[in-house]
């Protein structure tokens, strides 16, 4: 009787197993299509844009993409775990990728965003954005948020980056610096209570600058 039991519950975690793996392979099919079609969608969208001008440079967007793509595959066999090691390096290069900018960065529409390396423009707070993610990874997992004094080593992890950034200026890469700090936050614990207190500053400055009335 009790080895028939172990079969049973054996059989049920197998199947569960299963279930489980099909639904993670669909998770990802759907992570992989979705910002395929976008791309393929954005390069058409430039192309028609660039019809009636002289230059064609849509092409680009595509091949910029299939590089990150094939990127993106090749990094997904490698452990995570084993990025760790290396995040102090890869934080400081992130640093020294965003310095460059203010000193040899392309200047475009006001701001100064962009290196060109070898006729390709890369811009390094968009590689600044997975650094501060593995690196604020790496830091709250070994720490709950329950307290104010919780919050200083976090920020001190993305104040460089985002200052860095700010200055080019880039304030929606800045923000998405933000929205990627009270996301990982909250899910290392910190109260849902202090997420809203602090993104109620934000509200009250959209209604200060479109509805003045409705302070």
């Amino acid at each position: 009787m009790p080895l028939s039991i172990d079969l049973k519950r054996e059989r049920r975690l197998l199947r569960r197993a299963g279930r489980l793996r099909n639904k993670s392979i669909r998770i990802e099919l759907i992570l992989w299509i979705i910002p395929a079609l976008l791309v393929v969608f954005a390069g058409v969208l430039i192309a028609s844009t660039q019809r009636q001008t002289n230059y064609a440079d849509w092409y680009q967007h595509w091949i910029t993409a299939f590089i990150g793509i094939t990127l993106a595959f090749l990094i997904s066999f490698f452990p995570v775990e084993k990025i760790k090691s290396y995040l102090i390096p890869i934080y400081l290069i992130t640093t020294i990728g965003l310095l460059s900018v203010n000193f040899f960065g392309t200047l475009a529409l006001g701001s100064q965003r962009w290196l060109n390396i070898g006729g390709f423009y890369i811009q390094p707070s968009e590689f600044a954005k997975l650094t501060v993610i593995f690196a604020l990874g790496s830091l709250l997992e070994r720490k709950n948020i329950r307290r104010p004094y919780d919050l200083i080593s976090p920020l001190c992890v993305i104040l460089i980056p985002w200052i860095l950034v700010f200055i080019q200026p880039d304030l929606g890469t800045s923000l998405v610096f933000g929205a990627i700090l009270l996301g990982m936050l909250y899910w290392a614990g910190m109260p849902i209570e202090w997420v809203l207190l602090i993104l109620s500053g934000l509200v009250t400055a959209c209604l200060s600058g479109i509805f003045p009335w409705a302070l």
